[in-house]
């Protein structure tokens, strides 16, 4: 689960599980910061046996809110005791596009490495050619 700032990172994790999924043929979702920690926090509670094997990603740039910066720090605490990997990458560079670009390209990067790890190829997509064959035979 990848979790990005409310109109800074939401895209990039977006993004990421988008490339997550086609790369490395690996179901992923995204949401925002601060709305996980307003609703969504409160699932993180059953069923424990799942939510422990789950992989909490927080996104995170200098420039974010700063109630936003409080919220993912005290956040990726609590859901680091329910599993058990918690991470955490930080934009790099000066201008917010260079910064905003070294996300992208982590996420695009860590997809295709988890291709491999899977033991998938990352190019052929066959669920999705598949669903548009079913879709223009419809």
């Amino acid at each position: 689960i990848v979790y990005g700032s409310q109109d800074r990172l939401e895209i990039v994790a977006t993004r990421w599980c988008g490339q997550i999924s086609e790369n490395g043929k690996q179901v992923a979702y995204s949401s925002c910061l601060p709305e996980m920690t307003h609703n969504e926090i409160a699932g993180w509670k059953r069923p424990p046996s799942i939510l422990q094997k789950f992989i909490p990603i927080f996104l995170r740039d200098r420039e974010d809110h700063s109630r936003i910066q409080l919220g993912a720090e005290i956040t990726r605490g609590i859901l680091a005791e329910t599993t058990e990997t918690c991470l955490e990458f930080w934009t790099e560079g000066e201008s917010w596009l260079d910064r905003l670009w070294s996300l992208i390209l982590l996420g695009d990067f860590a997809s295709i490495y988890l291709a491999f790890l899977n033991g998938e190829n990352p190019t052929p997509v066959t669920a999705i050619e598949g669903l548009k064959q079913r879709l223009k035979e419809a």
